[in-house]
């Protein structure tokens, strides 16, 4: 069910009944409920809607194991074909990987299907990768990546058959594919931690069910780390309670791990509302007035651009569907005004570092998914979050984008220029290294076609004058951020230099020095 303000009236579609599911479509005006009796409708289903701002309709997507895509316009239902997108599942691996900008996701589980697929998230959408080899392992898979060796390691979980598998599992080359370690491992299991630290030594496993098939594994607390060759146990005074289900991330800005929820007995009713921090010698029990409460199956992620840890869904089904942040010090509910379904659960986060948001694919409440979503800063209120937006301060929801250069026209100062999108700004980074000369590249701050102008001038002139009024102009309209020098500047005298950038929009500044910008030597 959902409002649709075009409509001005709230719109309910399928759902069980004692009769069964059935596929009926309701409106509700506030005086009372009108059936639509309608010439094209979606299958019945379990399932809920959203309302697309862009298109102005209500949009249904999947439900009860299915993968299409539905609008309604308030007259009748149609079918859109959305193609590319992983099948609906949940329990699959996800994780970030910065050094190619991508996000990957491998496996999962949906009924009686062990998915082994792969599949990479850039900014042009979902694509399925050719493998050669996959791990064994697809349900609860864990996967982290180290961007300093730039390269993805996944964990255990279990294959069909139930059968908990102890693979360690790289993910590299170019193009990237799966490469098996026969290393020896701890004992297999489902539904551990799995992290990346690279100040605790790499990558960290804590805990889950263990081996080895699921009517024999346990729960466990035990703490181990790959540095991406070999394992090292790491043995502490106080650890958490044995669990599973639960999420572990790592925070950058504090040095912690931290660990939240999971379940400590196989009782549903036993789930966990507790925090944990490790600090890379002991485990501390962190008390909190208002936790997230009882929950497993969540997901959570590290944001770094905001500093704060990000926790949404999880079972039992009571959750409320809203978004978690930790800061260090304490949990806080962060309501959205759109956010995925309540009560989701077994869907794994990521962060972005590119985008700066938060991800989620999937997941399971009675039904599986194939959505993605982001979660991130939003400081225009236009929905679109982090910088997906390609307007981060401007109301920009329609994103339009006439010359493809990833600025909405909204703030671009060139809208039909793809070579400019921004007015130019002071140049930063500027260094000198024998005769080479360099600058921080402008492209992705004001477009693809930014030039620059080069001054310079002796040392002793700039001394004997107090101004740059003997400068020279050494390479206008540079297209390259760097410029080699093969002056040789006079005994006991050097060079100094100046550079600014400039494109279609406007000229830049060399900086404090207003003068030299009203008399450049260059043209």
């Amino acid at each position: 069910m959902i409002y649709d303000p075009g409509l001005g009236k709230t719109i309910l579609f399928s759902g069980n009944t004692d009769a069964g599911t059935i596929a009926d479509t309701w409106e509700w005006d506030g005086q009372g409920w009108t059936e639509l009796f309608l010439p094209v409708s979606p299958p019945a289903r379990n399932c809920t809607l959203a309302y697309d701002t862009v298109r102005q309709k209500v949009l249904l997507h999947g439900g009860t194991d299915r993968n299409d895509t539905w609008l309604f316009d308030g007259n009748t239902w149609g079918e859109i074909a959305i193609s590319g997108l992983p099948d609906n599942r949940y329990r699959h691996a996800l994780t970030y990987d910065r050094s190619s900008e991508m996000t990957v996701l491998y496996g999962g589980f949906r009924s009686s299907i062990f998915f082994r697929d792969t599949w990479h998230l850039t900014e042009i959408g979902w694509s399925l990768q050719a493998s050669t080899a996959t791990p064994s392992a697809s349900n609860s898979f864990q996967l982290a990546h180290d961007p300093s060796a730039q390269e993805t390691i996944g964990f255990s979980g279990y294959a069909e058959g139930f059968v908990h598998m102890p693979d360690v599992h790289h993910y590299e080359g170019e193009p990237p594919d799966w490469v098996s370690l026969p290393v020896s491992t701890p004992l297999p299991r489902q539904l551990h931690g799995w992290t990346y630290a690279q100040p605790l030594g790499g990558f960290v496993l804590f805990g889950g069910s263990v081996c080895c098939f699921l009517d024999s594994a346990y729960l466990d607390n035990d703490m181990w780390v790959y540095n991406g060759s070999s394992w090292t146990r790491l043995l502490t005074s106080t650890n958490p309670e044995p669990r599973n289900d639960f999420s572990m991330s790592f925070d950058k800005t504090n040095g912690n791990l931290v660990l939240y929820g999971g379940m400590v007995s196989a009782s549903m009713f036993d789930a966990s509302d507790d925090t944990w921090l490790y600090d890379g010698s002991t485990w501390t029990h962190y008390q909190d007035g208002s936790p997230p409460g009882q929950r497993f199956g969540h997901g959570m992620a590290y944001d770094e651009s905001r500093g704060v840890t990000v926790l949404f869904g999880g079972a039992p089904d009571n959750q409320e569907g809203v978004t978690w942040e930790f800061d260090g010090t304490a949990w806080n509910a962060r309501p959205t005004p759109f956010q995925p379904e309540t009560g989701r659960r077994w869907t794994p986060l990521t962060y972005d570092s590119i985008r700066k948001v938060v991800l989620m694919f999937g997941g399971e409440k009675g039904y599986s998914y194939n959505d993605t979503w982001a979660y991130g800063a939003d400081p225009d209120l236009d929905g679109i979050v982090g910088l997906l937006d390609n307007c981060v301060d401007t109301v920009n929801p329609e994103q339009v984008d006439e010359d493809g250069d990833a600025a909405g026209d909204v703030c671009d100062c060139a809208v039909t220029d793809p070579g400019a999108f921004s007015l130019p700004v002071e140049v930063n980074g500027l260094q000198v290294n024998g005769a080479q000369v360099s600058w921080e590249d402008q492209a992705g701050i004001i477009g693809l076609d930014a030039r620059y102008d080069l001054v310079s001038g002796g040392i002793s002139d700039l001394l004997s004058t107090g101004d740059f009024s003997l400068s020279s102009c050494l390479g206008p309209d540079w297209a390259t951020p760097s410029f080699t020098d093969n002056r040789v500047p006079a005994l006991g005298d050097g060079f100094y230099y100046l550079v600014r950038s400039k494109n279609v929009c406007g000229v830049g500044t060399y900086g404090d020095h207003g003068g030299l910008d009203a008399g450049s030597p260059c043209p």
